[in-house]
């Protein structure tokens, strides 16, 4: 009895606070809510070490940062971010590192400009300090505003189907051409498979009005892929779709706080000869997520 009262006063200070019927919501509405955008951006928890660490990009191998670090903090800044969000404005938005300027600081700043990954930091700060003043002084809503609704949404169509693109780029439905930019990959692999398996039934969920339909298919998709993977040997997966080396393990918090203003060169490019400076091209960057992106998954 004691349990229940307290469970029921908990809920009321959690309905207080949040005011959940006001906003036409519930507790367990809310909390599948989050659970499933947690999922759905959690892509960014290996996208940005993936990019910051130059893995797979061919001559900057070993030269990025550490990917334990920047996954580490990638999560808590993300955390951070999220829970402020919430309890400060009482609004929904999940906040994590954006993916475009992780890709601008690494091939862009490092790898092309020569700067260190601190001086590259150290410029992400100074950009967001000038943000918050705009923020603070209005004028960043007054850009907002002036920004038409049409253009709004055809920035958040287009980041949709970028990140759509990056999927279907690494399930091998589309492929590096020959000749051609991109072309269709085979229909007979096990990447494949598993890829349209979750976007059938995510869209079969999504018909029927069933809550949860993307965590739904996202979770099935994860563990058919898991499962695919460890029962065949030349299931054609290039990373992840398999259980954990460990399931807990000490994060790595080297980088937290790893920044300077003070511009200074870097290893990672600034070979200059014929006083033209070479570098690694930014179109590489595209080619960050697998390193062998013409090598076809065996099939099924």
């Amino acid at each position: 009895m004691a349990s229940m009262a307290a469970a029921g006063s908990q809920g009321s200070a959690l309905e207080r606070y949040f005011k959940f019927a006001e906003n036409g919501t519930t507790l367990a509405r809310d909390t599948m809510a989050g659970v499933t955008t947690f999922v759905v951006m959690s892509y960014i928890i290996f996208l940005n070490p993936t990019i910051l660490s130059f893995s797979g990009v061919k001559g900057l191998e070993g030269k990025g940062l550490p990917f334990d670090g920047v996954l580490t903090s990638t999560c808590l800044v993300a955390a951070v971010a999220t829970i402020a969000m919430g309890l400060y404005t009482n609004r929904a938005y999940a906040l994590a590192p954006g993916l475009g300027i992780n890709a601008i600081v690494a091939f862009q700043l490092v790898a092309t400009e020569g700067l260190s990954f601190p001086a590259a930091m150290g410029l992400i700060i100074v950009e967001g300090i000038a943000v918050t003043v705009l923020v603070l002084t209005g004028l960043r809503e007054q850009v907002m505003r002036a920004i038409p609704l049409e253009l709004k949404k055809a920035i958040a169509i287009g980041i949709g189907f970028f990140i759509a693109f990056i999927g279907l780029y690494d399930a091998g439905i589309v492929v590096r051409g020959t000749g051609t930019p991109l072309e269709l990959g085979r229909f007979t692999t096990w990447p494949i498979f598993v890829t349209l398996f979750g976007i059938v039934l995510t869209i079969a969920l999504r018909a029927r009005g069933f809550r949860g339909d993307l965590l739904i298919g996202i979770v099935a998709t994860t563990i058919l892929a898991t499962i695919v993977n460890e029962s065949t040997s030349h299931a054609g997966f290039t990373s992840g779709a398999r259980g954990p080396d460990h399931v807990v393990e000490h994060p790595d918090f080297s980088l937290l706080g790893n920044f300077n203003s003070t511009p200074s060169r870097s290893s990672v490019c600034c070979r200059r000869s014929s006083g033209r400076s070479r570098s690694s091209s930014p179109t590489s960057s595209t080619r960050w997520a697998r390193s062998s992106a013409s090598a076809r998954p065996p099939a099924i």
